[in-house]
């Protein structure tokens, strides 16, 4: 993989370790929801009530209850915090029960252990043999990068990758973190150096830096931490809503440009093709390396309609600077692994 190559990375992609959809998550949130309501008086057993009593809101359940009530007619949490986008009571609240949730979602995930020691400051190793991890998009996606590869060999090739993952969570971070350790029997400083090397940029934000990524003094939150959410609305404040990430972070918006105009291969892995997604990925309009005319972009498209296909066709050819016969769309049933084993890995 010496040419330079962005993976577009959504939600089906975080599937893979069994985090949910946008569906799965609004059910989530109002169920969260409604059992911190229940809590009122009892924050001490209820994690996410705790949270949501740091917040300045009078009347703090009106905002809850509200969130609740119109989840079954939302397309998504994402979607209904835009659609009040001038409701700071709304976002603040379903900001915390976003981390909340993604949090625990985390825990429940593939890549952590069944039982992690609470507050634990380290990640535990990754089981590559449960539950579909070592068929997973990231694990596919290692052996692509690393392919024959010594570690010293690594850099020049990990320079080359930019990660744009349109996620909450930190599954891509953990994920390769601690499969380079245990690949190349590194420390965690090394492997975290490793990572270091990989662009990776969450648009919206993510739930809190893990423990490797942060100085020792710093505050971090550990991959499906089993601990209640201190400052947690802070960590609220570290994820962004559609609108939020067009107005705010000009470097972030700069970076993606310019990722997405020096790309010589683009790949779409479990990503919807919002509107608004694909808004944030406008490249720059002058690349800093020669790209060669045979860019290539390539995309899953799991579960969706020829007719939707042809749709997401045109429309990356509308946005990117490609030939059309250069895009290559997986069939409904194509994973992002079978993506990665048919384009990258070779």
């Amino acid at each position: 993989m010496n040419e330079k190559t962005v993976f577009v990375v959504g939600a089906g992609a975080s599937a893979d370790f069994g985090l949910p959809l946008g569906r799965k998550l609004k059910t989530d949130i109002a169920n969260e929801l409604r059992a911190a309501q229940r809590a009122q008086h009892d924050q001490e057993h209820n994690r996410l009530r705790a949270a949501l009593n740091q917040l300045p809101l009078q009347p703090l359940d009106l905002a809850i209850e509200r969130i609740i009530a119109a989840m079954p007619s939302a397309e998504s949490i994402d979607n209904f915090v835009h659609q009040h986008r001038n409701d700071k009571d709304i976002e603040c609240v379903a900001k915390m029960a976003i981390v909340h949730c993604i949090l625990q979602a985390e825990r429940d995930s593939t890549l952590c252990e069944p039982d992690p020691i609470p507050g634990q400051p380290t990640a535990s190793p990754i089981n590559l043999y449960r539950e579909g991890n070592e068929d997973s998009w990231l694990n596919t996606l290692f052996m692509a990068v690393t392919k024959g590869a010594a570690v010293h060999e690594l850099a020049e090739v990990l320079i080359n990758l930019t990660l744009i993952v349109f996620n909450y969570d930190r599954c891509v971070e953990h994920f390769l973190h601690t499969v380079f350790m245990s690949h190349y029997n590194l420390t965690p400083a090394e492997a975290a150096g490793l990572v270091d090397l990989i662009t990776i940029i969450h648009p919206y934000g993510m739930i809190g830096p893990l423990p490797w990524m942060v100085a020792a003094d710093e505050t971090y939150l550990a991959f499906g931490a089993n601990t209640p959410l201190k400052s947690a609305a802070e960590r609220a404040q570290g994820i962004r809503t559609f609108t939020e990430n067009i107005k705010k972070d000009t470097r972030q918006r700069e970076m993606i440009a310019q990722a997405m105009a020096d790309a010589q291969r683009i790949a779409f892995l479990g990503f919807a093709y919002h509107r608004l997604n694909l808004d944030a990925l406008k490249p720059a309009k002058k690349s800093t390396v020669p790209v060669e005319g045979d860019r290539m972009i390539f995309g899953t498209a799991f579960d969706l309609s020829a007719f939707r296909r042809g749709e997401i066709h045109d429309e990356l050819y509308g946005r990117f600077s490609v030939d059309r016969s250069h895009i290559h769309l997986m069939s409904e049933k194509d994973t992002s692994s079978a993506l990665i084993k048919d384009y990258f890995l070779r």
